[in-house]
Parts: C-alpha cells; structure tokens; sequence
C-alpha cells in the first residue's frame, strides 16, 4: 500500500540524524512518484541591524545551498528535488516552507534528546508541531 504523500519536505541542519531523514523521504517518495524539497534556514532568532550582519548571513546561505545540493545530488539520484535555504527561526522557515509548497509530509530528524538536555536545549520539531497546531 502506497502512502498518499507525493510532496515531501525534509529540513536539513547537516548533522547525521536529519540526513538520515532524507533516506526516508527518497523511499516514500520513489513509491509514490513524488518529489523532496531539501530545506536549510540558517538560524537567526532576531534580526541584527546592519547591512554587515546581513551580508554574513546570505554568504552563510549561499555556502549551505551549495552543501545542500551536493548532497541531494548524491543521495538524490533519478529522483525529482529542490533545494531551499532561508535565514531566519528554524521553526518558523519549515512551517512557512511547507505551507507555501503545500507539502503532505515533513520528514524531520530529530536529536532523540532525553530528560533534562531535551528540556533545556528543546528541539525544533518540537517547535515546528506547537507552530503548525496553533496556527
């Protein structure tokens, strides 16, 4: 049986666990013809004032879509797939990327923090599913 999800959105911060949610999201998506959105926002929780700052953050971007495509392009193969950066809330960037690409799924990896380091440190999946219920 065939999952119904042809659009998938797969945030990316470059550490293995969310890597790891590529393989996941090709799989879903080769069963149903579908195609992955590779998303990465560079965090930055409040805007810096200066065009300085501002700069730093685009050449940040830019370095992590060149990243971002080398690695949808080898894990990627003969598969349909795009490449987003933003800069800005993580949680914010992958609620706003999946609605404006009406997606059907966000795969998302996650730490697998316990205890005390997942209440200090949080998680953004965490944020991204309290972000999607309230709206």
């Amino acid at each position: 049986m065939a999952f119904p999800f042809r659009k998938l959105l797969v945030p990316i911060d470059f550490h293995e666990h969310s890597l790891g949610a590529i393989e996941i999201a090709k799989n879903i998506a080769q069963i149903n013809g579908g195609m992955v959105t590779l998303l990465h926002v560079v965090p930055m929780d409040e805007p810096l004032d200066g065009p300085m700052y501002e700069e730093d953050f685009k050449k940040q971007a830019e370095k992590d879509a060149a990243r971002l495509a080398e690695i949808g392009s080898q894990r990627l193969q003969g598969l349909k797939y795009e490449i987003v950066t933003e800069i800005g809330d993580p949680a914010t960037g992958i609620i706003d990327a999946a609605a404006s690409r009406e997606v059907d799924a966000i795969v998302i990896g996650t730490h697998g923090r316990k205890g005390l380091r997942r209440i200090l440190m949080g998680s953004v999946a965490k944020r991204c599913f309290a972000k999607q219920n309230v709206r």
